[in-house]
């Protein structure tokens, strides 16, 4: 599919810079004197070689596929799987929370959750929310996106953690009357904010 975009990329860039390079040339078959014919064949000649450019960057740069796109490319797919993290997460919204419970189906606690969701992306995080907050990776509130974690506690101690929606939500198994619910991330102070991705 990239293979596929690249290409059609490249077309339109170089069918847009010949379509000017056209257009320029029948003026200049118009005017007089060839210094203005050679100026109109010059500027169309740099708008194929800048519509060239273009493709070469949106086609990674150079032949081992670095470059900006490769950048936006990566940025884009990093995007992607927190948007897939996030609507996988909210299909159990309303399941049951289950002390010690690691099943998304039949009960889970709040790292339980967090675990399932992750593994099903292939990344550990951990089993319990202490060692999810220590693996993860610290982020201050600027940085925050929806896929990041937001972790609670009491007397220096991690004991909660739910996954970052975004507008100032997350979603966690809250407890055994509420089970699996989204509520706003400041019901209680969060005490870190960390990241996986």
């Amino acid at each position: 599919m990239i293979t596929k975009e690249r290409r059609l990329s490249r077309f339109i860039l170089i069918l847009m810079a010949a379509s000017g390079l056209m257009a320029g040339t029948a003026h200049a078959d118009e005017l007089k004197g060839m210094e203005l014919a050679e100026q109109i064949a010059e500027t169309a000649e740099a708008a194929v070689d800048s519509a060239g450019a273009v493709a070469d960057i949106m086609n990674g740069g150079d032949e081992d596929g670095t470059g900006l796109s490769q950048a936006i490319y990566d940025e884009y797919r990093e995007e992607s799987l927190r948007d897939q993290i996030v609507s996988y997460a909210m299909q159990f919204v309303g399941g049951r929370y289950r002390y010690g419970g690691t099943s998304l189906t039949s009960g889970v606690d709040c790292s339980g959750y967090v675990m399932k969701i992750f593994q099903n992306f292939g990344i550990d995080t951990g089993r319990d929310s202490r060692t999810q907050a220590q693996r993860s990776r610290t982020i201050d509130a600027s940085q925050l996106r929806p896929g990041d974690l937001v972790f609670y506690g009491s007397g220096g101690r991690v004991n909660h953690v739910g996954i970052y929606i975004g507008d100032g939500l997350i979603v966690h198994a809250s407890n055994e009357r509420t089970g699996i619910k989204v509520s706003s991330m400041y019901y209680r102070a969060p005490m870190k904010l960390g990241t996986f991705l």
